[in-house]
C-alpha cells in the first residue's frame, strides 16, 4: 500500500485508493481517493502562491519530477536544514507528497522521492467551496468531534460561517452543545 508523506493531508494512491501516512504525533491515517480530491483545490492553491524556497523547489519538481532528498540537497545547493525545513512547510500544505521509508528487503530501504501534488493528482477537481467539502469528509472520518477541534485539522484557516452553513443545509448535526456529528 502507498502512503503519501503530509502532515495534515494525507491522499490515497489514485491508481488503488488506498493510502496511509505517518502523522506528527505519530499516528498513521488511511483515506480513500475520494476525500484526497476533498483537499485537492485547496492544495493547489497553496502551489500556486508559494513563494521563496517554496516555489523554488516546488519549481525543480516540476520541471524534473520527482526527486530524491539527496538529488535535491546537490541540485538546488541547499544543506539538509533548509532543504527539511522547505520540505516539511511543503508536506504540512499537501503541496508536495512522498512515500515515505521503502524497504526492499528485510534490511534494505530507502526514502521515496517527493513529488508535487499536481503529480501525484494531475487531474484538479472542480468545486465552489473546497472548505465544505473538506470538512465533510474530515467529520465522516471522525463521526463526532469537538467543534473547537476543527480548527487544528488542517493547515488552512477555515473561514467563518462554514460550519453553520453545513449545520443548516442538514451535512452536519450538532447533537450537544459543542459538539458536531456527520449527519448521514
Amino acid at each position: 500500500m502507498a502512503s503519501h508523506q503530509m502532515d495534515l493531508v494525507f491522499p490515497a494512491d489514485p491508481e488503488t485508493g488506498d493510502g496511509a501516512d505517518e502523522a506528527p504525533s505519530g499516528k498513521s491515517l488511511y483515506l480513500s481517493a475520494e476525500t484526497a480530491r476533498a483537499f485537492d483545490p485547496l492544495v493547489r492553491k497553496s502551489i500556486t502562491e508559494a513563494t521563496g524556497d517554496d516555489a523554488r523547489f516546488l519549481a525543480h519538481l516540476s520541471k524534473h519530477g520527482e526527486s530524491s532528498l539527496d538529488d535535491l540537497e546537490v541540485e538546488l545547493g541547499w544543506d539538509r536544514k533548509r532543504l527539511k525545513s522547505v520540505r516539511d512547510r511543503l508536506q504540512r500544505s499537501g503541496s508536495v507528497v512522498g512515500h515515505g521509508l521503502i524497504f526492499e528487503d528485510d534490511s534494505s530501504w530507502y526514502f521515496a522521492p517527493v513529488r508535487r501534488w499536481d503529480q501525484v493528482f494531475p487531474e484538479p477537481t472542480a468545486t465552489q467551496r473546497p472548505f465544505h467539502e473538506l470538512i465533510v469528509a474530515a467529520m465522516r472520518a471522525s463521526v463526532l468531534a469537538p467543534e473547537n477541534d476543527l480548527a487544528r485539522w488542517f493547515s488552512w484557516p477555515t473561514p467563518r460561517g462554514v460550519v453553520d452553513e453545513l449545520v443548516e443545509e442538514g451535512r452536519l448535526i450538532r447533537p450537544g452543545p459543542g459538539w458536531l456529528a456527520i449527519a448521514d
